[in-house]
Parts: C-alpha cells; sequence; structure tokens
C-alpha cells in the first residue's frame, strides 16, 4: 500500500500526489499563483488612490513576476530595476506604492517562502 503526500494551500484546497517526481513544479506553480494573488489584493486596494498611472502598475506587477522567476538566483535590487529599464529608485517608489514593501523586503520574502517550501520538501 503507497501511502499519498498531501500539501495544504488553504483549509478548503488540497493536493494529493503520489510521490515526489512533481511536488516542486506544484510548489513552484503555487508560489507563483500566490505572488500573483497578492499583487491583486494590493492592486484592488489602492484602485481607488493610485497617482502613478497604470504604467507604474504594470511595472509593479512585471517586477513581481521577475522575482518569482529569479529571486533564487538573483538578490540584488539592481537586476530587477535594470530588467525593467527603470532605476532602483523607481522600482522603490512603485513596490512601496502598490504593495507597500520595499523591493528588498519583497525579495526577502519570496526567497524566505521559497527557501521554507524546498526545506518542507527535503525534510519529508
Amino acid at each position: 500500500m503507497q501511502s499519498k503526500n498531501y500539501i495544504h494551500i488553504t483549509n478548503s484546497r488540497t493536493i494529493q500526489t503520489e510521490g515526489y517526481e512533481n511536488e516542486l513544479d506544484i510548489l513552484s506553480s503555487l508560489i507563483h499563483a500566490f505572488t500573483l494573488a497578492y499583487y491583486n489584493e494590493i492592486k484592488k486596494d489602492n484602485i481607488k488612490t493610485h497617482s502613478l498611472g497604470t504604467k507604474a502598475e504594470e511595472l509593479c506587477y512585471d517586477s513581481y513576476k521577475l522575482l518569482l522567476n529569479n529571486c533564487q538566483k538573483y538578490h540584488d535590487v539592481n537586476f530587477y530595476a535594470n530588467r525593467l529599464c527603470i532605476t532602483p529608485n523607481y522600482l522603490a517608489i512603485i513596490l512601496r506604492h502598490y504593495a507597500k514593501e520595499s523591493p528588498k523586503g519583497a525579495i526577502r520574502r519570496q526567497l524566505i517562502s521559497e527557501n521554507k517550501i524546498y526545506a518542507y520538501l527535503y525534510y519529508i
């Protein structure tokens, strides 16, 4: 009899997997979905009060997508600003306005989240 592994997302959702072969892919997708959902909630909260315009919102969204794809490899704000073709200072202004966090804080939060998941998978 083979045991099943359970990954709890919320109280109402559970993903069941057989073995470990797909867990990293599943968790990577979950991290990506969580970060995009996090950004969407921030966007909803700030939609009435934004003053930077839609281009700034797109840059904020793009910065989170870059962060999801590159945070394990690049931990420097300059990398993300250069990829978005903006200055690190403007990236900080955008993230503080829309996400209420600094770029370094966003990188740190994403690294901690991913490392917790990888540590959890390693010790299962």
